[in-house]
């Protein structure tokens, strides 16, 4: 089943795009580039879902606890942010072919997209250690 992209997803690729680079990121780093990016945390629904899409369409891989973007979806993300990461909601929805600005509700479990190995325990332990520790998780990454 192919996905079809909401400005949501955008946001989860953009923000493990610029958490990631070459070496992969941590789940609290993504939602550290989230809040950086969108001024906003990441609900578990709303990482749960994209991770899932974006696994299905081949753009991550999650490996030893991190998440990887392949190439295209990389080099994607170095484009749509060359002028600021802020401007890069568009250029990647246009990657992902987001049809609209319409964003999925933040609590929103769609039950075709479903990330398992993304717990309520693990999300809030994630952002348990970027909201107590905010420089050291962006000096990480």
């Amino acid at each position: 089943m192919n996905p079809e992209f909401s400005g949501s997803d955008s946001w989860v690729l953009l923000a493990t795009g610029l958490a990631a680079r070459n070496r992969g990121a941590r789940l609290a780093e993504v939602i550290a580039a989230g809040d950086a990016v969108n001024h906003a945390i990441f609900t578990l629904a709303e990482l749960r879902r994209g991770f899932a899409k974006l696994i299905a369409a081949g753009y991550l891989r999650v490996e030893g606890g991190r998440f990887y973007l392949i190439e295209s979806a990389r080099e994607a993300v170095d484009q749509a942010t060359k002028r600021g990461f802020a401007r890069g909601f568009e250029p990647i929805g246009r990657f992902l072919g987001v049809q609209s600005r319409s964003w999925d509700p933040p609590t929103f479990e769609d039950p075709r997209w479903r990330f398992p190995d993304l717990s309520e325990e693990a999300y809030s332990a994630a952002v348990g250690e970027y909201t107590a520790e905010p420089q050291r998780v962006l000096d990480g990454m």
